[in-house]
């Protein structure tokens, strides 16, 4: 509909098509649906939750409920076939982040729409260079839950929530490929330390001239961003020594997100063993205070996941208070 000039005419007079998909995604995050009702006039003094509206003569009633499995995989579907025809393919990138970071759905339903993303996405789903470690983290989260559906969606605290109806069924050629989880996250702490090696190497330069040369800057983000960065629409201060650090911080609460991502999906003993074994090590090593600060959050937030899943009691949770 939207790639026909005529349709796109009359859906944007409606609305703003800029606008819509974020619609859309809010939809697919809160995962609810309004319900309007025609009520008698004289129910309209109850006191509930419900909005009462009157409109040509008729008394409505407008409540939410969550919506169903269909009705999201329906609005995962509208989504991705809109920002694909507005060529807007980093759009679904960010939602399929957000639909994991969320934790609401049960995993069959994750799991639907995030493959209708990927098709509908096609191939620059998965080869926009901005989000190239984001969609490494999706695809090694993706294999993970489809060959642990069962156990994952058992672990789903919300899946009673809304009317699933639907198995998903792993499909005959899956557009995501295996990627390891274990040398993803590998993958995230390296690039994390070499961050903060050359945030250092930077705050540790005798002479701000030599800070504003291009070729001296070392740290990766400089020259490729893998992952979506919230700061970058933000004013830096002027001094490049001083960008370079925000733009470092900013990548590397990125990174953080993405590990802490991979530990909610992951059982404690995997977290135990490939994140939080490496934590102290990148603790000991010299790095700016803010990076520290970081890497505490992300130790107390996965302890946290820690307590969720076996409590105070399991040893690794001690050793956190320790």
């Amino acid at each position: 509909m939207v790639s026909d000039v005529k349709s796109r005419i009359s859906l944007a007079s409606l609305c703003c098509l800029d606008e819509l998909p974020s619609l859309i995604e809010d939809f697919l995050i809160n995962g609810r649906v309004i319900v309007c009702t025609t009520v008698p006039s004289e129910t309209l003094g109850a006191c509930d939750s419900r909005m009462n509206i009157f409109v040509n003569g008729i008394n409505l009633n407008l409540s939410s409920k969550p919506a169903s499995a269909d009705q999201l995989v329906a609005g995962s579907i509208i989504l991705a076939s809109l920002c694909a025809a507005l060529d807007r393919i980093e759009f679904i990138c960010e939602a399929s982040y957000n639909l994991l970071w969320i934790q609401k759905y049960d995993i069959d339903i994750l799991l639907a729409a995030l493959h209708v993303f990927a098709y509908l996405g096609g191939d620059k789903f998965f080869s926009m260079k901005e989000y190239n470690l984001t969609m490494k983290v999706l695809k090694s989260i993706i294999i993970f839950l489809e060959g642990h559906s069962a156990v994952a969606s058992a672990s789903s605290c919300f899946s009673s929530v809304h009317v699933v109806g639907m198995k998903f069924h792993p499909c005959g050629k899956c557009p995501f490929d295996a990627v390891s989880v274990d040398m993803v996250v590998s993958e995230l702490l390296e690039k994390f330390q070499s961050c903060a090696l050359s945030v250092s190497m930077h705050q540790h330069k005798d002479n701000a001239k030599q800070c504003s040369s291009h070729e001296e800057v070392c740290c990766p983000l400089d020259t490729n961003f893998d992952a979506s960065c919230s700061l970058k629409n933000c004013v830096m201060l002027p001094t490049h020594t001083t960008s370079v650090c925000n733009e470092a911080l900013c990548y590397l609460s990125d990174v953080l997100s993405l590990v802490e991502l991979l530990a909610c999906y992951m059982d404690w003993e995997w977290t135990c063993g490939k994140i939080i074994s490496g934590l102290p090590k990148i603790l000991g090593r010299p790095m700016p205070d803010d990076f520290v600060v970081a890497v505490v959050v992300l130790i107390g937030q996965v302890g946290r996941l820690g307590v969720a899943a076996c409590g105070y009691e399991d040893n690794e949770v001690e050793n956190f208070e320790i």
